[in-house]
């Protein structure tokens, strides 16, 4: 298990959940999991796209988004109301 959001940020490539790099690294982490009787982790990854990509190819243990990515999401909905509101 390694959050994805770290990794990509120490890699150079921050949040490019698609990026080749992160896609080697859960490729060859995910064959070395298999291959050891363990169950890759995913974590950080809160794309619609990109996420359910990664459990197909075995990810086991899933984080559902993270936690920056969640108080940004929530943070932008509430805006998106009280601006609403504002607006009757």
């Amino acid at each position: 298990m390694y959050g994805s959001t770290d990794l990509t940020t120490r890699m150079g490539i921050p949040g490019e959940w698609g990026h080749q790099r992160l896609q080697d690294t859960y490729k060859r982490v995910g064959d070395a999991c298999r291959k050891n009787g363990k169950h890759l982790g995913l974590g950080g990854i809160g794309d619609d796209v990109w996420a359910p990509k990664y459990i197909s190819e075995g990810a086991h243990m899933v984080l559902g988004h993270s936690d920056h990515g969640m108080i940004m999401e929530a943070g932008t909905n509430r805006a998106k109301l009280l601006r609403a509101i504002e607006k009757k």
